[in-house]
């Protein structure tokens, strides 16, 4: 972390379990079940993933939620001009996060969170240039 990795991990009860007990983890939980140790969640049930030998089946877990945060923090970071911080990336998912009516907290949206990544980086490329033509 001092190096400015992030790093994202499934939630747990108790909260204090590694590797989420470390300060500046991401604890991720599944939107299905709210717990409260979580920095933030996403589908953990019935989640369509792959499997070995080229199959596919569903799985259920706050691991699966985990693993769907972490493609979506590669995703944000890919889509940056310059690095973000950890701090900077929960914010940005929590900002855009979205209730669905089956669940029990906000689930990251990754769209809103792409398209509002998009207009920040825009309006600090205008101001850098002064604010006016294009």
């Amino acid at each position: 972390m001092k190096r400015g990795v992030t790093f994202v991990g499934a939630a747990t009860e108790p909260p204090d379990a590694f590797p989420t007990a470390i300060p500046g983890v991401i604890a991720v939980d599944g939107n299905e079940h709210a717990l409260k140790s979580a920095t933030l969640s996403a589908p953990a049930v019935h989640v369509l993933t792959l499997r070995p030998e080229g199959q596919y089946d569903f799985e259920s877990g706050t691991s699966v939620a985990a693993a769907e945060v972490t493609g979506v923090v590669a995703l944000l970071m890919s889509a940056a001009d310059g690095h973000l911080t950890t701090n900077t990336l929960v914010s940005l998912l929590k900002e855009t996060s979205a209730t669905a009516a089956s669940a029990a907290s906000p689930s990251i949206n990754v769209d809103a969170a792409l398209a509002k990544l998009d207009v920040d980086q825009h309006r600090a490329h205008v101001a850098t240039r002064g604010g006016g033509g294009h």
